[in-house]
């Protein structure tokens, strides 16, 4: 930091509740925010290596990463969705072309989906 006229805020990376005091020559993170006045720095640092890229990055492999659970839960919903979607067809096609009650079995299809379950005692 060259020159710092005012108040400066880094919470956004060190969750500090107020604003720490800076002076001449002090180092200063990206993301700081300057809360009233004036601040001149000097960037020291390529921007591509800077605290807010490096977090973005955790964060991009964090959410890239689904581990164990969420890749089991892909392979079964490749199944489960169309097979869930199929029985209500048939549900609704099957129950109301045999019964004449097409508004009822139509509902339970709809049942069906929004649950993934039939539950024969919904009427």
């Amino acid at each position: 930091m060259i020159c710092l006229i005012g108040v400066i805020d880094e919470s956004a990376l060190t969750g500090e509740a107020k604003p720490l005091p800076k002076k001449k020559h002090d180092k200063v993170s990206s993301g700081t925010i300057v809360q009233n006045g004036y601040l001149e720095i000097l960037v020291e640092t390529d921007p591509a290596q800077s605290t807010m890229m490096k977090l973005k990055e955790a964060v991009l492999d964090v959410q890239a990463d689904k581990g164990e659970f969420g890749r089991l839960i892909d392979k079964i919903s490749c199944y489960w969705t169309p097979g869930v979607l199929i029985a209500a067809l048939c549900v609704s096609v099957i129950g109301g072309a045999a019964t004449g009650d097409w508004t009822g079995y139509t509902m339970k299809g709809k049942l069906i989906t929004l649950k993934g379950k039939w539950n024969s005692t919904n009427k």
